[in-house]
């Protein structure tokens, strides 16, 4: 089974990066995703689903409870590793924002079907609304706060897809197919154009020349075992079990997310220890996954 969930993603990935290598850039494609396809699945998901309000709000509960608490460890071995404080932000970066999204709903329709990937668009939209917030004060701390910051979740796509179909979802009113086909068409296309864009991601990503080699294989240990070894009693704290606890136990555990280089070198917060720890959670994650895949049904 594992090599049936494994293989479609890194495969898919790989042709991205070798897109990417072989000089196709992954603007285009990023913007595609972010105005189209993931609005369009996001949306589908939410209009067709019948997870109801109370399991939206544990998914966001855990999202932002255990963001804090990765936030509160990665500022902690930063100290203790005796980093900057711009190298400490971009390193609570990696760790409190996840490739949940180009990665792990992938993994969670390969490996858990259509029911858990359409929890792990909940944990999605939680983790976009955490970009837009947590880590956008994470990416700003120390420096003078500007309101523009912000402003900028206003624009953001996937907040109006989230409101449009919870909204529709709530009032039980239905759209004509003739509405309903063509965005059905762009969800379905999401999936295999998300992990090329990974892959056209990732071919961008450059080792830095002077790495941080305590600070990387302590950010890469919190993210790909750390993460899960937190989550456990979290989700048993928040008495969160079966597919729900499955679901959220394999989004918190996936990759360092490419959007956290994105805020990195935004604000310059440290653009080489982000991307060396971007890349080597990614490789690494096809060997913790599967475990953890395998320890969460027992």
């Amino acid at each position: 089974m594992l090599p049936n969930v494994l293989w479609p993603i890194f495969a898919i990935l790989a042709i991205g990066y070798a897109l990417g290598k072989w000089g196709l850039p992954p603007q285009p494609v990023a913007r595609l995703s972010f105005w189209a396809l993931m609005p369009a699945m996001i949306f589908v998901s939410l209009y067709e689903s019948t997870i109801s309000p109370g399991v939206f709000g544990l998914i966001f509960l855990f999202v932002l409870l255990f963001s804090l608490a990765m936030w509160g460890a990665g500022d902690l071995a930063g100290r203790l590793l005796g980093l900057e404080a711009h190298s400490r932000a971009g390193l609570a970066l990696t760790l409190i924002l996840t490739n949940c999204g180009n990665y792990g709903l992938p993994f969670l329709l390969f490996s858990l079907g259509q029911e858990a990937f359409d929890l792990g668009v909940v944990y999605l939209i939680g983790q976009t609304i955490l970009l837009s917030t947590l880590g956008v004060l994470i990416a700003l701390r120390g420096e003078r706060f500007s309101p523009r910051a912000f402003a900028q979740v206003l624009k953001t796509p996937l907040l109006y897809a989230v409101a449009a179909g919870m909204a529709l979802r709530q009032s039980g009113l239905w759209l004509p197919e003739y509405l309903v086909r063509p965005l059905s068409m762009l969800s379905q296309a999401a999936i295999p154009v998300l992990m090329i864009l990974l892959g056209l991601q990732l071919s961008q990503v450059r080792l830095g020349r002077q790495l941080k080699l305590r600070g990387v294989g302590w950010a890469t240990a919190l993210r790909l075992l750390g993460a899960p070894l937190l989550s456990w009693p979290l989700l048993a704290l928040l008495r969160i079990d079966g597919l729900l606890g499955r679901v959220l136990l394999i989004e918190a555990s996936t990759p360092a997310a490419v959007n956290s280089l994105l805020l990195a070198i935004e604000y310059g917060r440290d653009p080489e220890l982000v991307s060396s720890i971007v890349l080597l959670t990614t490789v690494l994650s096809s060997a913790t996954l599967p475990v953890i895949l395998m320890l969460s049904g027992r």
